[in-house]
């Protein structure tokens, strides 16, 4: 397991244009001009929300050969106000209209 603490030199190595694709680098990018939370909080808010939506439609097969539902387990340490829930709403605010809209 490897942690990065809050505010230390390795959030300034951040992976900025990592994600698989242009769109989801754009929303990394809209999120942090919105909220000006750290990098290393965007990165893994989005990707939980990303495993969460998809965990439903992939499974993975052990070494055993038993398939089992894809998962990510992300845990963020951050200081009160580094804007953990807002990021995260913001995230959530699509899967949640569709959701509803079902």
């Amino acid at each position: 397991m490897f942690f990065i603490p809050p505010k230390s030199e390795h959030t300034k190595a951040y992976p900025f244009g990592a994600f698989a694709n242009q769109e989801l680098n754009e929303i990394f990018n809209d999120v942090m001009d919105m909220t000006q939370a750290p990098a290393p909080l965007i990165g893994s808010a989005m990707m939980a929300v990303m495993a969460s939506v998809t965990q439903a439609q992939v499974d993975v097969e052990g070494l055993t050969g038993e398939a089992t539902p894809c998962s990510l387990i992300v845990a963020v340490v951050a200081d009160k106000g580094e804007r953990k829930t807002t990021v995260t709403k913001i995230l959530m605010k699509k899967i949640e209209e569709t959701n509803h809209e079902a």
